[in-house]
């Protein structure tokens, strides 16, 4: 479904315009390349992330391009500091220090860790053996703790958010340089705000504003350089008021937002035009709203709440909204028994799939999925078709 009122949001139309047509030329041909890559060498497979020595569960808080995830092990019912790891489909694994919500970059040589210290400095490890520390913001002369929410593909620029009085947050963006710039207040309101997402090259950031901790959302992108949040349009050209945005596509040519004016209320803005997003598919009627996305916008995912039975789901164009479980043994995935998947995360590639596993009375496992690339999932279905017409014949 189109809307008939389009309306453009977020930065302007011809830099959208003119970047988007340069993204697009690049996007594609390095997405081929890396499509055509994992298509000769990737199986379906679904692995379960084993705690490192003394903990009983584990916990993913990021997913990198390639597939490769951090996350941390912990012990009890709630997820607390613990041992970071980060873990690359197949196995290979690196234990880093205490902490907990790591974070990779897109191109995976860059994991951060929010320390246990009382300076609470957050820490990038890169895989030559360096590192580097981003010291806690100074504001009105006070020292204020960041913990870090997102980094760019190659780990030089990161968002992070500091807790100033009230308990409310505030965002802020550090670069490799050294430049830490705290983002600009929404128009006409404070800077209490929270990022949600984070184009690849670091250049657009998306989140939520409200004027205290405890009034409801408003959503707002931001493009480096630019003085002011933008408010974020309804495709009648009104600034939504109540609602929140959930993510950006990778390439940072489209967000993904809801309105929570009447139910239903979920929109899509591509490179400027704004439309409803109809998401279709076996979960046509509950209520989801995207909280990541591939680099190209083409795989969604996110939660079901509990009055659609709880867990993920899985967005594409052909198959529309799935069960993360139902989209996953459809490409060939086997989820181990009797786990479900919650907190879902996609890579940019659409083909690496990271969250939780868990089930009544054990323990939660970090887990990584990998799908095989579409040509992959085509020669296998032709291949089977091929089995099963011969079968046939030779039963005849």
């Amino acid at each position: 479904m189109r809307s008939d009122h389009r309306n453009r949001t977020g930065p302007s139309a011809n830099r959208a315009k003119t970047s988007a047509m340069v993204r697009a030329a690049l996007g594609g041909f390095g997405g081929l390349a890396l499509l055509c890559g994992t298509a000769l060498a990737q199986s379906p497979a679904f692995e379960l992330i084993e705690p490192s020595a003394g903990y009983t569960g584990t916990w993913v808080s990021d997913i990198a391009d390639n597939g490769t995830v951090v996350g941390w092990s912990f012990t009890g019912t709630v997820p607390g500091f613990g041992q970071t790891y980060r873990y690359a489909p197949g196995g290979a694994r690196t234990e880093y220090g205490i902490g907990d919500f790591p974070r990779i970059s897109g191109d995976a040589h860059v994991v951060s860790v929010d320390s246990v210290g009382s300076n609470f400095d957050v820490v990038l490890y890169r895989d030559d053996g360096t590192q580097h520390t981003i010291p806690p913001v100074i504001i009105n002369g006070q020292s204020r703790g960041g913990r870090l929410t997102h980094l760019n593909r190659d780990g030089s620029i990161a968002m992070l958010y500091y807790r100033s009085a009230g308990s409310e947050f505030e965002s802020f963006r550090w670069t490799l340089n050294g430049n830490t710039t705290t983002l600009p207040p929404f128009p006409g309101g404070s800077s209490f705000n929270q990022t949600t997402g984070l184009s690849s090259d670091g250049r657009i950031a998306v989140g939520n504003w409200a004027p205290n901790f405890t009034q409801t959302n408003r959503p707002w992108v931001w493009e480096d350089g630019a003085p002011s949040l933008t408010t974020v349009l309804d495709p009648f050209g009104t600034s939504i008021q109540i609602g929140g945005v959930g993510t950006i596509s990778g390439d940072g040519r489209t967000l993904f937002y809801v309105s929570d004016a009447g139910p239903g209320l979920r929109y899509i803005s591509r490179d400027g035009v704004v439309e409803p997003w109809v998401f279709g598919g076996p979960l046509a009627g509950a209520n989801i709203f995207p909280q990541d996305s591939s680099f190209d916008g083409g795989v969604l995912v996110g939660s079901l709440g509990i009055s659609d039975g709880g867990g993920s789901w899985i967005w594409t164009q052909a198959t529309g909204a799935m069960r993360a479980e139902d989209f996953l043994s459809m490409h060939g995935v086997s989820i181990i028994a009797p786990y479900q998947i919650s907190r879902l995360m996609v890579s940019n590639d659409g083909l690496h799939f990271a969250g939780l596993a868990s089930a009544a009375g054990v323990d939660a496992r970090g887990f990584v999925a990998t799908i095989p690339s579409p040509g992959i999932v085509s020669s296998l279905i032709l291949v089977g078709i091929g089995a099963t017409a011969k079968r046939r014949r030779d039963s005849r």
